[in-house]
């Protein structure tokens, strides 16, 4: 189980969220300073983590690529994984010119997909650096694309593997920072007992060991983790000891 920094970037600041309201979310200072730089140092000497999730909520809402704060977190010896609202394989392409050297790996969004048809595309393009992520607000899927409005999590799960895709994050965006545990347990062990080969994140709301814990009895491979980094309660001992899991 590795746990994962999470760091959430909006108008050149890193901002923390809670339950998956952007206008809400609030700039993170660590010993007064609020500067990118000083904030991935802090979480990188304390996860030695060897990768980063960013979330570019700029560019997730239509706006610009925040490619300097992307390279000052990408001046750490991790990759990043970006998640910056992809919708086709012309955004990679536009992206991977700007910031590829820093990207370990580059989410795909279901909130960001525009229709079903660029799925095939962006999984064959991406290849094992894709990762799709299943995106929820409250158990609801986040999407504007009929055909998946009323579908089930399984069911967008499928599409995804059938498109290439061999790494899925599931994310309920109401569980954010709320520091009410992790409640997608039982679709995470539905999705690993069904696809035991394919790679599953997953975070939100996650807060401690016994939290890490049952996502790995889960079938996650990876933590997404924000809060209680920023928070203490999960500790560079803690990371230690669950990387071994």
């Amino acid at each position: 189980m590795h746990t994962v920094p999470v760091f959430d970037i909006s108008n050149g600041h890193i901002v923390r969220g809670a339950g998956g309201d952007r206008a809400t979310y609030r700039k993170v200072s660590i010993d007064g300073l609020a500067t990118t730089a000083h904030i991935a140092r802090h979480l990188y000497k304390m996860t030695a983590a060897p990768a980063c999730y960013v979330a570019d909520l700029d560019a997730l809402q239509g706006g610009a690529l925040q490619v300097s704060m992307l390279k000052s977190i990408g001046e750490l010896p991790w990759q990043i994984w970006l998640d910056a609202g992809i919708q086709s394989v012309e955004t990679y392409d536009e992206y991977r010119r700007r910031i590829d050297t820093r990207v370990g790996r580059w989410i795909v969004t279901l909130e960001s997909l525009p229709a079903t048809s660029v799925l095939g595309p962006l999984g064959c393009e991406l290849g094992d650096r894709g990762v799709f992520s299943i995106d929820l607000i409250d158990g609801q899927l986040r999407t504007t694309i009929p055909e998946y409005r009323r579908a089930d999590v399984r069911d967008v799960a499928a599409a995804a593997i059938d498109a290439g895709f061999r790494s899925l994050l599931v994310l309920d965006v109401k569980q954010v920072g709320m520091r009410g545990g992790n409640q997608l347990h039982q679709v995470l062990r539905d999705l690993h007992s069904r696809w035991p080969d394919v790679e599953l994140i997953s975070g939100g709301g996650v807060r401690d060991r016994d939290d890490l814990e049952q996502l790995h009895h889960s079938g996650c491979q990876h933590a997404l983790v924000a809060t209680a980094l920023y928070d203490g309660t999960i500790d560079r001992a803690t990371i230690q000891e669950t990387r071994c899991w």
